[in-house]
């Protein structure tokens, strides 16, 4: 297996036509989030940004794949704005024991590993990270 399968991954999250959070309407209409791989620079809250992946191979029983942490940052601004929270949770649905096509890949899972509150001075931040594996298609 080669190259970076977790910007496979990033995208199947992030793009704005067919991945699970940017075509998403409740979290990008209803919610009014946008999703990002990387933020613009007069973008607007909330947003939910992916961030970086840390990828690992898994040749469990023979099966090349590999097993990546991905991290959907959920951003607004105010601190104490409870939309973070319905933004997080929202991805959570979406992510969490989700399917989605990967192009040159089999998903064998994505599940929620943790959610967690950053403090932040002047805004609200969750970071919301999931376990994927992906094996390549035979």
């Amino acid at each position: 297996m080669a190259g970076l399968v977790s910007l496979v991954v990033r995208n199947a999250w992030v793009d704005s036509s067919t991945g699970k959070l940017g075509s998403d309407s409740t979290l990008t209409s209803t919610l009014g989030a946008s999703v990002y791989q990387r933020v613009p620079e007069n973008a607007s809250f909330p947003y939910v940004v992916v961030g970086k992946a840390t990828e690992v191979p898994d040749e469990t029983f023979g099966d090349e794949g590999r097993e990546i942490t991905l991290t959907a940052h959920c951003w607004s601004d105010l601190p104490d704005d409870d939309i973070c929270e319905k933004v997080a949770n929202r991805v959570t649905i979406l992510l969490n024991r989700a399917t989605f096509s990967l192009s040159g890949f089999n998903l064998t899972y994505c599940l929620l590993e943790s959610a967690v509150h950053v403090p932040e001075e002047f805004f609200a931040h969750i970071a919301v990270t999931f376990r994927v594996r992906v094996s390549e298609n035979a």
